[in-house]
């Protein structure tokens, strides 16, 4: 494996400029690692010069493209999770469930069935976002 080693330069995820990586370098592209305040990208072992090169750029264009005003993708799922999670604590299962029956229309059923749809895709965020990685 070759590795170019560089400033991690404020970076504070591996996400942040991963999807970069991958669609630069494609399947020369190993993984990337971090080290103190240093960035370690994998090649693999037949990388040449050229994709040192690339590797180099890319990660600093991506770098740069980043908005440190915004949280880290890890904090950015943290809060949708949170979100999702408040989301479907708060769905009167109980009241949908009567309205449900109650209805007497399409329309009526059409806004209950919305809802209830709204609540499966909250439950769904709040259950695959709760992975390390999700």
């Amino acid at each position: 494996m070759i590795d170019v080693t560089l400033a991690r330069n404020g970076l504070r995820e591996i996400e942040e400029v991963e999807a970069a990586l991958k669609a630069a370098l494609g399947t020369t592209y190993v993984g990337m690692s971090l080290r103190g305040q240093e960035v370690i990208i994998h090649l693999i072992d037949s990388a040449t010069d050229a994709d040192r090169l690339l590797a180099t750029t890319t990660y600093a264009q991506a770098l740069a493209a980043i908005d440190p005003q915004q949280p880290p993708p890890s904090q950015r799922r943290a809060l949708k999770r949170e979100a999702a999670q408040q989301a479907v604590a708060v769905l009167d299962y109980a009241g949908l469930k009567q309205r449900t029956a109650a209805a007497n229309s399409v329309v009526a059923l059409r806004a209950e069935v919305e809802t209830l749809a709204q609540a499966i895709e909250d439950l769904v965020d709040a259950l695959v976002l709760t992975e390390p990685n999700g």
